[in-house]
């Protein structure tokens, strides 16, 4: 193991109203690190929001070197329901990558209460054994 990383907020944050398209340049930054060559990502984020029946699209995603990788949105039922968003991903880095965690609401800002943001990563080194799209009966044998 590399860095091992684990956040939740000790502080109301607000995600703000914003475009969804994914931009490098849009939403609330939640999270942002490095993850050099050759080093597996073990990403999780959650989040839930507390709007007062203003539940409606709240939208997270993960950029990797400007481009958006994995994303996850809740698009509300318009009811007295919070907004609920996880994020899961993995990864082996082959080169040097920034990385940063986003986050918009689509139709107006989201608040998200203390302790209702959690935030970790691992990362580990080259030789990490990382087995993507196998069968759980064969992660011993390599790809």
């Amino acid at each position: 193991m590399t860095k091992d990383f684990f956040q939740v907020n000790t502080e109301q944050k607000v995600i703000v109203k914003g475009d969804r398209n994914h931009s490098d340049e849009t939403g609330t930054v939640l999270l942002d690190f490095t993850v050099n060559q050759g080093e597996t990502l073990n990403l999780s984020v959650k989040l839930d929001s507390h709007e007062e029946e203003r539940n409606n699209g709240l939208e997270m995603w993960l950029v990797k070197d400007g481009v958006m990788v994995a994303a996850s949105y809740d698009d509300g039922d318009g009811g007295d329901d919070n907004s609920v968003v996880v994020l899961e991903y993995r990864e082996k880095v082959d080169a040097d990558s920034t990385y940063a965690v986003r986050a918009v609401g689509w139709q107006y800002d989201h608040r998200v209460e203390v302790g209702h943001l959690q935030m970790g990563y691992t990362t580990y080194g080259p030789g990490h054994a990382f087995n993507v799209d196998t069968d759980s009966d064969v992660l011993d044998t390599p790809l």
